[in-house]
């Protein structure tokens, strides 16, 4: 076990801990099929076993981590502030693993996306809706839907099409519920949602 794997067991439950270590393998699986290199592959791995690390922390204790690292939500991020650690997370990665920034974004990224994602933050964007743990209805069919198209596509531009639609579902999931429950949709998902809807939709 290396030291970040150390660090989520310390930090996360065993629930948890099973959810990030699925993403990761997730994670491996679509660099595979993207082509990302064995090197960014690694660091993309480890910012997957890392997008939760602080997800057990209390709100204001994450405030109190943040403001000590210097860095202030903004007032979305505290509307939206259950996806609060995310932002916290990665600065959690840069400060104590010195993840390069690139990943630390991923990392960011991974609960409310945002305008412009690139290939790292899309795949732990849909890494962490479809890894094989999560079983709520929209995460099985997201997961279903993925699996069945990237196996019958004949170049890496139909691949990422794929893997955007994936994204972009997700995006249109999460601003529904979030509607449907009253709940504040952080600008970042619908920048992302908006986007990527120009995209799917050509």
């Amino acid at each position: 076990m290396n030291n970040i794997e150390a660090a989520v067991c310390a930090a996360l439950s065993e629930k948890r801990v099973r959810h990030v270590r699925s993403v990761a393998e997730e994670t491996d699986r679509m660099c595979s099929i993207f082509g990302v290199s064995r090197s960014d592959a690694a660091l993309l791995h480890d910012a997957a076993l890392l997008h939760d690390i602080t997800k057990e922390i209390p709100l204001n204790e994450q405030i109190e981590y943040l403001a000590r690292e210097g860095v202030s939500p903004s007032e979305d991020d505290l509307l939206a502030g259950e996806t609060l650690h995310a932002l916290s997370g990665a600065v959690k990665a840069k400060v104590d693993f010195a993840l390069p920034d690139v990943f630390c974004d991923a990392i960011r990224r991974h609960s409310t996306g945002d305008r412009v994602m690139t290939l790292f933050d899309k795949i732990l964007f849909a890494a962490d809706y479809i890894e094989e743990n999560r079983s709520y209805e929209s995460c099985r069919q997201q997961r279903e839907y993925f699996k069945a198209q990237i196996s019958r596509c004949a170049s890496s531009e139909q691949a990422i099409g794929i893997l955007d639609r994936v994204v972009y579902n997700i995006a249109n999931e999460t601003v529904i519920h979030l509607i449907r429950n009253d709940r504040f949709v952080h600008p970042n998902t619908l920048w992302m949602h908006n986007a990527l809807s120009f995209k799917v939709k050509n």
